[in-house]
């Protein structure tokens, strides 16, 4: 029965004897032909370098002082701590789940990647209820000489991130799926190299699904997106951002200037409160803004900054490339915002459409039998109570005013 049992699985007990370290049981049980690696104990390791296909389970603790390294096809990782660094080289298909992994080391990792120039050499992966403490918890930086895009086809589902600095640091992401995820940094925490920025940072993106998610007390912004195409946030719950720099609670910057119309963005059905700066800011993107909570920005509560909570940012920042090709419509914006943030500070640009967005303050009522000039010194609506017909010179040059019909008026 224990060789039959053996057979199928491998253990770094079988390979420990009194004159090597675990370090070397384990790395040999990794390489045998067995697949399955049961590891059920406690190790403490400097280094494992993962070539071949295997499954890694046991409910065990890896204590790992240099790093992880894995470059193979394929590989599954269940119910396992790792403390230390996994660094990806390549991997196809990998399934990891029921996971603690953690750094306590400063400026530490629990993921890295670094594919050398390999597009989407970490592709297909799947993280399910898994935990990771760390100052960053995935972490790769940019090869300055591509942009090629080393992720691809990455999933997260109902983990819990605590990253000190910024959970999610990516570059170069070919879709990545984020949801029912938990992000929350719970402490001011200063390292050698910086206080908490981000939650999420992705640069240069494709297919960016970020989804029903709970995100909570970031240094920074909560979400931050840089050159991304094809975004969906919706459904998250976004509280206590910019604790110590005041940000808009999510950013997102498009690719080339110009290709706005490529950046489409999707940004529904969130709730946002208790954030240092502003709910949104958008740069050569075109998307939809609707059915947002947003309530008590510009909010000092558990901020720790030093710089001065700004008083009349816009809520809702656009450039002069982004286009907003739906009306941003069905938002709410609590009575605490300051009224100046409603106006004509509202948007960067006087070319947006700006249809109906939360609550504009400043307005006139036209009622039947009205006769006279409507002027316009600051962006404001009209609400029109009654048939009007044969609009001509309303308002003044360079400022807009959007007429709204109620009930059963119609504007010609």
């Amino acid at each position: 029965i224990i060789n039959a049992y053996f057979s199928f699985y491998s253990t770094p007990e079988l390979y420990k004897t009194t004159e090597n370290s675990w370090n070397e049981a384990v790395q040999s049980c990794i390489n045998d032909e067995r697949k399955t690696k049961i590891l059920s104990g406690t190790y403490e390791i400097s280094s494992l370098n993962i070539t071949n296909d295997i499954v890694l389970t046991g409910g065990g603790s890896l204590t790992v002082s240099n790093e992880i390294t894995i470059n193979n096809n394929n590989i599954t990782i269940t119910n396992l701590n790792i403390n230390g660094t996994i660094n990806i080289i390549s991997t196809k298909y990998a399934k990891i789940s029921d996971c603690r992994f953690e750094n306590d080391s400063v400026h530490g990792y629990c993921f890295t990647v670094n594919a050398n120039g390999v597009a989407q050499a970490f592709q297909r992966a799947e993280f399910t209820n898994c935990s990771f403490i760390a100052d960053y918890d995935f972490y790769n930086i940019k090869d300055t000489s591509t942009d090629y895009m080393p992720y691809g086809d990455i999933l997260f589902s109902n983990c819990t991130f605590i990253g000190y600095i910024t959970s999610l640091r990516m570059y170069g992401v070919d879709g990545i799926n984020i949801t029912g995820c938990t992000f929350l940094t719970h402490t001011y925490r200063q390292t050698e190299y910086g206080n908490k920025l981000q939650h999420i940072y992705i640069s240069n993106s494709n297919f960016v699904n970020i989804c029903n998610n709970s995100i909570f007390e970031c240094g920074s912004e909560s979400i931050r997106l840089i050159t991304a195409r094809a975004v969906i946030i919706n459904g998250n719950q976004l509280s206590w951002g910019g604790q110590v720099n005041p940000s808009y609670a999510i950013y997102i910057s498009g690719t080339t200037p110009g290709t706005a119309e490529l950046n489409g963005v999707m940004i529904c059905n969130n709730i946002i409160n208790y954030n240092s700066g502003g709910f949104l800011q958008l740069t050569n993107s075109r998307g939809i803004v609707n059915n947002n909570y947003v309530a008590h920005l510009y909010s000092n509560r558990f901020y720790f900054g030093t710089k001065e909570i700004p008083s009349n940012q816009s809520s809702i920042a656009l450039d002069d490339t982004t286009k907003i090709t739906t009306p941003i419509q069905n938002n709410w914006l609590s009575s605490d915002i300051p009224v100046t943030d409603i106006g004509k500070n509202f948007y960067y640009s006087e070319s947006q459409n700006k249809s109906n967005f939360f609550n504009h303050r400043s307005q006139q009522t036209i009622k039947t039998g009205f006769t006279g000039t409507l002027e316009a010194t600051e962006l404001h609506y009209i609400q029109a109570d009654c048939t009007i017909e044969n609009i001509t010179s309303l308002g003044v040059e360079g400022v807009e005013i959007l007429i709204i019909p109620s009930n059963n008026a119609t504007i010609t």
